[in-house]
Order: C-alpha cells, then structure tokens, then sequence
C-alpha cells in the first residue's frame, strides 16, 4: 500500500525493512525494546502499531494528507451537515 502512495528510493527496494521496521517505529513510539513489544497482547500489539503509524505519517504534510484520506474513506455515513452547507453555498 505504501509503495502506491509514495516514493521509494532503490536502496529502500533492495533492503527489506518491511519485517522490523514496525517493531522499530512501535519502539521509538512506546519507547519499549522488542522484546517487550512482542510480549504484549494482541489488542494492545495492534493499538500501539496503529498509534505509532499515525505518528510517524503525520510528521510530514504528505502523510498528515494520506491519514485525512484514510480517515474520510472509512466514513460510512454522510455528513448531512456538509452536504447542506455545500448546497446553500451553491444555491440549491
């Protein structure tokens, strides 16, 4: 998914980071070792990753942009508020 939305640079395509690198940015994001990480239960595990993706995306304006997405893709209801907002805007 990842590779769709940003650039890769060749060394990134030849150095698979995919297997540590979300134990890593968990790490840096809890401050726990691997170990530890590892250890936790599964809700907990998954909480932290999903924390520490959202962190480490919103340090840049393109990964603030791409979070925004993925949260308005996941809405499953419309925001009548918006919707009449935009029609009273435009007359209708």
């Amino acid at each position: 998914m990842m590779e769709r939305y940003f650039d890769i640079e060749p060394w990134q395509k030849e150095v698979n980071t995919n297997q540590t690198a979300t134990l890593k940015a968990m790490s840096d994001y809890t401050g726990m070792d691997f170990l530890r990480i590892d250890e936790l239960p599964y809700a907990i595990f998954m909480l932290y990753r999903h924390d520490a993706w959202v962190a480490n995306m919103s340090q840049t304006e393109e990964g603030r942009e791409f979070v925004k997405a993925c949260v308005r893709l996941r809405k499953t209801s419309a925001d009548t508020a918006a919707i009449r907002k935009f029609n009273e805007e435009r007359g209708r």
